[in-house]
């Protein structure tokens, strides 16, 4: 039983001391941090080694036959559709500088006599859903666990601005705060520009 102990809410710029209980005196645990948003994009599932070592699998059997050497014009009929399309192609190449992605990984670490293990993570300027997976083995045994950090300040800033302008352009930008705190708020926002 693999059992990760962290807040559940914090705010950005801030330490965050992770602990994880397995139950096993020295074993060995992994722990990982990563934006939701990262892991949606992928699809990514916390590792489940139990699910990984006994899922059912295809039967891993090769075919080959030997009709393009009978007859020539069989071997040159077209593969058939799919969605065999290079997504690699499909990606934005510019990056977005503005906000720094979280993923975050401990390495390996070992447990105490009492099988605990503690990471601190400093966390960036950042909002959203941080999940914190955890993976732990000991010679036969092993487990997972995942727990969900939401980081928010209590007003959280964001604007929309395009990434260059040119001398006399003129353009709008459009703010948006977020009060997380539960409570009505007084909020004054002040803009300026530096520069040509």
């Amino acid at each position: 039983n693999v059992q990760i102990m962290v807040a559940e809410k914090s705010r950005s710029q801030t330490k965050q001391n992770i602990l994880v209980k397995t139950g096993q005196p020295n074993a060995d645990v992994t722990i990982a941090v990563v934006d939701e948003g990262i892991l949606q994009i992928k699809n990514f599932e916390t590792p489940d080694p139990y699910k990984f070592f006994f899922s059912r699998r295809a039967l891993q059997v090769n075919g080959y036959d030997v009709y393009p050497f009978l007859f020539p014009e069989y071997g040159k009929q077209l593969a058939s559709g799919g969605d065999g399309y290079d997504l690699k192609n499909r990606v934005n190449p510019l990056p977005n500088k503005r906000v720094n992605l979280v993923a975050l990984w401990s390495g390996v670490l070992h447990t105490d006599g009492a099988g605990n293990a503690s990471w601190s993570i400093d966390i960036p300027q950042f909002s959203g859903d941080l999940r914190v997976m955890a993976v732990a083995y000991k010679n036969k045994t092993f487990g997972s666990d995942e727990k969900h950090i939401k980081v928010a300040d209590p007003i959280v800033l964001s604007s929309s601005l395009p990434r260059f302008c040119s001398p006399g352009d003129e353009v709008n930008m459009y703010v948006t705060l977020s009060n997380t705190t539960g409570k009505q708020a007084s909020v004054s926002i002040n803009a300026k520009a530096e520069g040509a």
